[in-house]
């Protein structure tokens, strides 16, 4: 990947207590240098769960790359 334009990025919240807060900083971090990506955000139901099936297939199908973090 030579270039972040344009590009669709997931970002995947397990729910652990502070993925959200570090995936905000990606997110930030990403738009400073790449204005023109355009963010999804997907939080699963538990961290304690898995992903519906439904759910990582539509990630998949609606997102260039997934960025996913455990923030325990």
């Amino acid at each position: 990947m030579k270039s972040l334009d344009a590009l669709r990025i997931g970002i995947f919240d397990n729910s652990k207590w502070n993925a959200s807060k570090l995936l905000r900083a990606v997110m930030s971090r990403v738009e400073r240098d790449a204005p023109d990506v355009r963010f999804t955000r997907y939080t699963k139901e538990s961290f304690s769960r898995l992903a519906p099936d439904d759910l990582l297939d539509r990630v998949a199908a609606e997102n260039d790359v997934v960025i996913s973090a455990i923030g325990d």
